[in-house]
């Protein structure tokens, strides 16, 4: 494989496998059948390649199968009332409504969701006519696409495996760098720098998550093959450098904010950075097969050396934290020194079995009803975004027939289907980037289309389709520019006779725009409605965490799952607090509570995986009675503090103060070491409570909401 074609990242990859299996399904159906059923079945190719996703071969081919034939189906309904253009309005409502409740069973079914709005909105650029033989050449072209899609996802199962890996362990490289960046604005009042660069870190540390998610769900299915099996092993030590990095921000704190701690921090976030950059290259050797330019880099001695900071503390009780921070950060290398190696040929064999690995991927088809029946009310914002959604398609359908200009509906349509979202935040951020990019891409096609004929078109209408689907979720407003390309070039080929005027169209897309806007505040689904059991579900995670992790025996799987659910909580409710900023002043959820109980819960979260480290390290060295007294009582109190509603009260225990650090090194006596780390967590634990239930308090319902 060419150098440039191994930088790709994965996204584009599938944009050009989308495009290539267009391009031959244009060329197959342009050989064997007549050009209006050829035309009509790669409208069909063209709905099945919207779920199709980098992903396993056999899930691929049901997903692309899946949403081609809906969107066929839908095409049947629609075209059969074309004659009737007041009651396709009503079709169109409630064949949104039933596909957007799709929804219910998770992200997952958001491209086939998508597949059938975007049926419904080419149906209707289609002049009236029969619309069984249209269906069924969709369909044929469902068929043929999806077929494509198996074999390509085959054929590049293994190269998503190796890009998928590459990506989380470039994603482990940026949170570095972004803790480094929080360690050099740290203030002891936060400044607005420090806020910034935390919740860039809050950013990454998603991002990482979600990347290794990926890469866990197309990986550990491959098992046990020898590849996938380096792969796994990489995962699992991305998955011990994150805990090391939650880790590193204990006891900082301590240090203060003179001279010596800056420079304590400084050297610190220059080590972090460093080690950031060296997963990046291993991350880049990895995706360019080129593992050796790795081999001989020592990163390791050019990290700087905490003991530097000595004299500057000399006669300081803080001196006795550097320890503890540099053996943090010998941790956090050789872990990065441990991935470089697995790129390199070293063999690591993991520690979950294949059956217990299976249990942290995504179940990709599984779609029990039950998930659509506790949406069935309007409490749920799935089903508040699918009547949004269907009244504001219907709405606007109505609409385009009273404009005096010679229009047609499908235009607005398809700004509103894809400019309205389920939350606000997401509406407003492909408001303005489909408004733009519609723009550009009428101007590009009405520059075009008078001087090039119908080949070159095509052509230009493959790559569109490609570029459209490469870049939804990475920069929309490419995504706009190649869809407004692809839509118009697919309504030029179906009805040539129509023409094509950029006025026409740059106002249809500002209207569909501001409709979707407008719309986004009928049956609002507010962050606030959706936290309160996002909240629960954090703190039923952490409890449930701190039971697996404060037990010695406590099975290895059991530990990792409930790590991992408790990540997932936290991510949803952080993700939730960044989308309310957004919304309107009067409904957005209480920030400083939620900020306090995110910070708390993350804190339990490190101490917890310090013990864990604590306890495999120097389990041997502990007295086993005063040990399992001790997590016994941190198990339990937890537990209760996580579930009481306690006065919020910063106050830190005398036990955490830097002039109670134990008299002896933990590699000495461990136990004065574990019951401080207990002490802290105990701590944190009663903060994210209380911080929780002030959440909870001010998020109760009110008639203003």
């Amino acid at each position: 494989m060419l150098r440039w074609a191994k930088r790709l990242p994965a996204y584009v990859l599938n944009g050009i496998v989308v495009a290539v299996g267009i391009a031959l399904c244009q060329l197959v159906l342009g050989l064997v059948a007549s050009s209006w059923f050829a035309q009509a079945a790669s409208i069909g190719a063209v709905l099945a390649s919207l779920p199709h996703l980098t992903g396993r071969a056999l899930p691929t081919f049901r997903r692309t199968l899946t949403g081609g034939l809906l969107a066929s189906l839908a095409t049947l309904v629609v075209l059969s009332v074309a004659s009737y253009p007041a009651l396709r309005g009503l079709v169109v409502a409630q064949l949104a409504f039933v596909a957007l409740l799709g929804g219910a069973f998770g992200p997952r079914a958001g491209p086939l969701t998508f597949s059938v709005i975007i049926g419904i909105v080419f149906s209707l650029a289609r002049p009236p006519g029969a619309s069984a033989p249209v269906a069924f050449a969709s369909a044929c072209g469902v068929l043929l696409y999806s077929a494509w899609a198996f074999v390509s996802a085959k054929l590049l199962e293994r190269r998503y495996r190796v890009l998928a890996v590459a990506t989380a362990v470039e994603a482990a490289g940026s949170l570095l760098q972004a803790r480094a960046r929080v360690l050099l604005a740290a203030h002891p009042e936060e400044s607005p720098d420090e806020t910034e660069a935390r919740f860039d870190q809050l950013s990454d540390e998603v991002q990482l998550a979600q990347a290794l998610q990926a890469a866990r769900d197309l990986v550990y299915p491959a098992l046990p093959s020898a590849a996938a099996s380096v792969q796994a092993s990489t995962l699992a030590r991305l998955s011990e450098l994150r805990e090391i990095v939650l880790t590193s921000r204990l006891d900082l704190d301590l240090l203060g904010d003179d001279s010596a701690a800056r420079f304590t921090r400084a050297r610190l976030a220059v080590a972090l950075r460093r080690l950031g950059v060296a997963l990046h290259e291993v991350g880049a050797a990895q995706r360019e097969g080129r593992a050796t330019s790795v081999a001989g880099h020592d990163w390791s001695a050019e990290l700087p050396d905490l003991q530097e900071a000595l004299p500057l503390l000399e006669g300081d009780e803080r001196a006795r934290l550097l320890p503890l921070v540099a053996r943090r950060l010998r941790y956090l290398t050789e872990e990065v020194d441990a991935i470089r190696g697995l790129q390199l040929g070293a063999v690591e064999r993991h520690s979950l079995s294949p059956e217990e690995l299976s249990q942290t991927t995504v179940v990709e088809d599984t779609w029990p009803l039950s998930a659509l029946a506790q949406h069935l009310t309007l409490r749920s914002p799935v089903l508040r975004h699918a009547v949004r959604s269907a009244l504001a398609l219907t709405t606007v359908y109505y609409v385009a027939y009273a404009l005096p200009w010679a229009t047609k509906p499908y235009w607005m349509l398809l700004s509103v289907a894809v400019v309205l979202r389920g939350t606000l935040d997401d509406t407003l951020s492909r408001r303005n980037a489909r408004v733009l990019g519609t723009a550009i891409g009428c101007v590009a096609v009405a520059v075009v289309l008078p001087l090039v004929g119908d080949p070159a078109l095509k052509v230009a209408f493959v790559i569109a389709v490609g570029a459209a689907h490469a870049f939804v979720n990475v920069r929309y407003l490419l995504t706009a520019i190649a869809g407004t390309v692809m839509a118009l070039l697919q309504a030029h080929f179906a009805s040539p006779q129509l023409g094509f005027l950029v006025a026409e169209r740059l106002l249809d897309t500002v209207i569909g725009a501001l409709f979707a806007w407008a719309f986004s505040y009928v049956l609002p689904s507010w962050e606030r409605r959706t936290l309160p059991a996002a909240i629960e579900r954090v703190l039923e995670a952490l409890s449930r965490y701190g039971t697996c992790s404060l037990t010695l025996d406590a099975a290895r799987a059991e530990q990792r799952l409930a790590r991992q659910a408790a990540y997932d909580a936290l991510a949803v409710v952080s993700a939730g607090l960044r989308r309310s900023a957004a919304e309107p002043k009067r409904v957005r959820p209480p920030v400083r509570e939620l900020v306090s109980a995110l910070d708390h819960a993350q804190r339990l979260m490190a101490h917890l995986s310090s013990v864990r480290s604590l306890l495999t390290r120097r389990r041997a060295s502990l007295p086993p009675a005063e040990t399992s007294a001790a997590l016994v009582r941190a198990r339990q109190l937890i537990s209760e503090r996580l579930a009481a509603d306690p006065v919020l009260d910063d106050a830190r225990p005398p036990s955490l103060s830097s002039f109670h650090l134990p008299g002896m090194p933990v590699e000495q006596e461990p136990l004065p070491w574990l019951e401080r780390r207990l002490d802290a967590s105990l701590h944190d634990a009663r903060l994210a409570g209380a911080s929780a239930r002030a959440a909870l308090e001010q998020l109760k319902p009110s008639t203003t909401q």
